[in-house]
């Protein structure tokens, strides 16, 4: 299947039609214009007969969104895990979790304390959270 049909000249001008629709820039890529106007860019595949899809970002050059160069290396990311047998959607999904997972401040603060205790002089005091009679 010929790849990168589309062009970004090609695209301002769906865009600045703003006619909804799915265009295809070839093996899977496609650029969304949805009835509400908003663009973006999708991966469609087929596994065991069933239509899959997964969304690779919001169109455009700002902060968050995905630009056509952008949209095809991930497309062709995509590509490579369905072809190994992998469920590119899923494992996208696994990644974006364990990117957003932080760790709480008070998990901050305890491996800080642990880290640190053996180096202060009066690391029982400080850990227990009372104040040495020297301060008060």
């Amino acid at each position: 299947m010929p790849r990168h049909k589309l062009r970004d000249t090609s695209i301002k001008t769906l865009c600045n039609a703003g006619k909804p629709g799915i265009f295809s820039d070839g093996d899977g890529l496609y650029f969304r214009i949805q009835p509400s106007g908003s663009r973006s860019w999708v991966f469609i595949w087929r596994r065991h007969g069933a239509r899959r899809e997964i969304g690779l970002g919001a169109y455009g050059s700002g902060a968050g969104q995905v630009s056509l160069a952008a949209a095809r290396v991930k497309a062709e990311e995509a590509r490579a895990i369905v072809g190994s047998g992998g469920d590119p959607k899923a494992l996208m999904a696994e990644r974006q979790a364990a990117k957003t997972k932080s760790p709480t401040f008070g998990q901050v603060c305890g491996e800080f304390i642990d880290a640190m205790k053996s180096k202060w002089r009066s690391a029982p005091r400080v850990v227990s959270g009372t104040k040495s009679p020297s301060h008060r």
